[in-house]
């Protein structure tokens, strides 16, 4: 395991040792990686609830609870192509 911790980040007292201080540097570099990704997705909640509030004043509200569940389909995305779809398929058996 020292070996391939040394060859994956190389740090180490050598091949066959791993110090405290690299396992908790490594740890941290990794902690900090995750709370970047964690920042991203936050940053696309904030844009789909910005997307959903445009959505919502464009509707009625009789309409939304209809509507909103097949645009939210296929990962939470407004633009792609499932829920477009599904939109539109909604809109449809209203009709």
């Amino acid at each position: 395991m020292a070996q391939d911790f040394n060859a994956a980040f190389g740090v180490g007292e050598g091949e066959t040792q791993i110090s405290a201080v690299d396992a908790d540097g490594v740890a941290l570099a990794a902690i900090q990686g995750l709370y970047g990704v964690v920042l991203e997705k936050e940053a696309e909640i904030v844009a789909l609830n910005a997307r959903v509030s445009a959505l919502e004043t464009g509707y009625a509200p009789a309409q939304l609870p209809a509507a909103l569940p097949w645009l939210l389909l296929g990962g939470l995305g407004l633009l792609n192509v499932g829920g477009l779809a599904g939109y539109a398929l909604a809109r449809a058996r209203r009709r």
